[in-house]
């Protein structure tokens, strides 16, 4: 992304086609502002599937089962080549989760919730990365925390991302009404030549 930025700083790249004739991504007006031509895809939150409730977890274990990141907020897939920019978690049971976002661009094998976690080898080639959220802001009735600047380019060919959260904390979650949920926000890019 960085790349594609200061290509087109360096190349005073103004907006409207390209010489291929298609649209510009990416302008930078004769001021050296930065303009982006194109929808950041934004998944509606999705709960984490497969947590047990009033279930104590162990530090290290599988939080839940594999999730799917498949649409963004108006049904739209996700593209097959974009950028992960960011993701947002919710924790509605204001619990301390210590959670961690395993992501792969292919479909993988999890580990059942409430167990070390341990992903197969054989899936180590469609791991996009492993990313902890950090900090939280504490609502007072829920935790919400935010991990930006990720930065991952990925290419899934069914246009889907996959995951498995893990936890290097001790929660338990009270109740199915209170799931933590999970959102992502990606840049689509254009198919590289």
């Amino acid at each position: 992304m960085f790349k594609l930025i200061a290509e087109a700083i360096q190349n005073k790249v103004s907006s409207g086609r390209g010489p291929d004739g298609n649209p510009r991504d990416l302008a930078v007006d004769s001021e050296g502002h930065i303009y982006l031509n194109t929808k950041l895809f934004a998944t509606p939150y999705v709960t984490i599937p497969g947590i047990t409730a009033a279930d104590a977890l162990d530090a290290g274990d599988a939080m839940g089962v594999m999730g799917v990141f498949g649409a963004d907020v108006d049904g739209n897939p996700l593209p097959e080549y974009g950028v992960l920019l960011g993701l947002e978690l919710i924790d509605l049971d204001d619990d301390t989760l210590a959670p961690t976002i395993h992501i792969y661009t292919r479909p993988f094998a999890p580990t059942a919730n409430d167990a070390a976690l341990a992903h197969a080898l054989a899936d180590a080639p469609n791991h996009l990365v492993s990313e902890p959220f950090p900090t939280w802001t504490d609502m007072g009735t829920f935790k919400k925390f935010n991990v930006v600047d990720m930065d991952k380019s990925y290419y899934s060919p069914t246009r889907r991302l996959y995951w498995q959260f893990s936890t290097a904390g001790t929660p338990t979650i009270a109740s199915t009404a209170v799931m933590p949920q999970v959102r992502a926000h990606i840049l689509p890019m254009t198919k590289p030549e």
